[in-house]
């Protein structure tokens, strides 16, 4: 996939056909960070329906949904490869808010790991504790 000229900042794009996905794919494999979260039944079991992607610059809707309710398979997996390509690429940092059920739902479609994750909702919760602690020391 060739990356096909500069995306306007502060634009949002609506993913939901082959089409779509082979001229915003190369946009977001060539990001180095991603802010993702997904909607649908995120659990083992379960499905997804929309992924959201934002590099920075750009917003990336991919609508998951509406490829399987089209029976649009081609676009399906090629979602579903360039997402798991994004997903195990170390080189891009993938930033959630508790990830832990969009990582079940993720593993579901592209059954694999996501790697180089920061989840803002951890990094919370770790600063809640040194706090914590912090007050208790000082004691």
């Amino acid at each position: 996939m060739n990356l096909k000229g500069e995306l306007k900042p502060g634009e949002s794009f609506d993913i939901f056909s082959f089409e779509s996905l082979m001229e915003y794919g190369p946009h977001i494999l060539n990001s180095e960070i991603l802010g993702v979260d997904l909607e649908g039944n995120l659990r083992k079991g379960g499905f997804v329906e929309m992924i959201q992607l934002n590099n920075g610059k750009n917003t990336f809707l991919i609508d998951i949904w509406h490829m399987n309710e089209r029976g649009d398979f081609e676009a399906f997996w090629l979602a579903r490869k360039i997402l798991r390509n994004v997903m195990i690429n170390p080189k891009i940092i993938k930033i959630f808010h508790d990830c832990r059920h969009d990582s079940v739902g993720l593993h579901e479609m592209i059954e694999t790991c996501i790697v180089n994750v920061f989840d803002t909702s951890a990094c919370e919760t770790l600063i809640s504790q040194l706090e914590l602690y912090r007050k208790i020391w000082e004691k």
